[in-house]
């Protein structure tokens, strides 16, 4: 299997908090992972329902890996409208988006929702929203 859908899974996750990210099982259509934030000595366990196939760009990581750094993200939430997000990742990184690029990457990264589970349910999910 591909490692794009790992490394996508634990850079989304760690966006909203520093923790320990394991991969725990694989299949086409599903990655399931536990995390052990931080400041919790407890596992936290997600099931994301996405192949290969369907994964986002993986270009939409460079805004995950931006709001993680640049604390852009309270809870859920980004700080910063979507014009001032992209005027601040191209005035602070290297890249070269148009604003369209962006805003499909940007769409991307909002569309994604990891659910979290306890005893084999789904009780919440982590998502990020403007």
């Amino acid at each position: 299997m591909s490692q794009n859908r790992r490394e996508f899974l634990k850079t989304f996750l760690l966006m909203f908090q520093d923790g320990k990210v394991e991969i725990t099982s694989e299949a086409p259509d599903m990655i399931e992972a536990r995390v052990m934030w931080d400041d919790d000595d407890e596992w936290s366990y997600f099931r994301w329902p996405m192949s290969e196939d369907e994964l986002p760009d993986m270009e939409c990581l460079g805004i995950a890996k931006f709001l993680k750094a640049q604390n852009l993200i309270d809870l859920d939430k980004i700080y910063l409208s979507r014009r001032e997000l992209f005027d601040r990742i191209l005035n602070e990184t290297k890249v070269a988006w148009s604003f369209e690029r962006f805003e499909k990457l940007y769409d991307d990264l909002l569309n994604v929702d990891v659910p979290l589970i306890e005893d084999g349910k789904r009780v919440d999910s982590y998502w990020i929203h403007e």
